[in-house]
């Protein structure tokens, strides 16, 4: 007659039968994260009143102005504003690919996919 089974979980990610960090998955999250926080800060600090406010149509038709002082100010931070749409690809990126790993594990786990 053998004794039960260990109670103590495995060392190594098990493949998705518990929650597990290991294997670059905290470092893929973490990466994720703080690239769409800088994201937020860079445009929280540098995008112009007007672009935080309306869209092009909005303050052309709705507020009256005129649609060059829109454009100008769009324009007016070009490496902040290149610095944002990367940063905010990556990290999404990075987060939709996250999800959709742990999505597919939960999946299998669940239904022996």
């Amino acid at each position: 007659m053998s004794g039960p089974r260990s109670m103590n979980p495995p060392t190594a990610c098990c493949g998705g039968c518990r929650p597990c960090l290991s294997n670059g998955h905290f470092g893929l999250l973490l990466t994720a994260i703080a690239m769409l926080a800088i994201a937020t800060t860079l445009f929280a600090f540098f995008c112009p009143e007007p672009i935080k406010e309306a869209t092009e149509t909005r303050w052309a038709r709705e507020l009256n102005q005129s649609v060059l002082e829109y454009r100008s100010a769009k324009y007016a931070h070009p490496v902040m504003r290149h610095a944002c749409l990367v940063l905010f690809t990556v990290g999404g990126g990075c987060s939709l690919l996250y999800l959709l790993w742990r999505g597919a594990i939960a999946l299998v786990f669940l239904y022996g996919l």
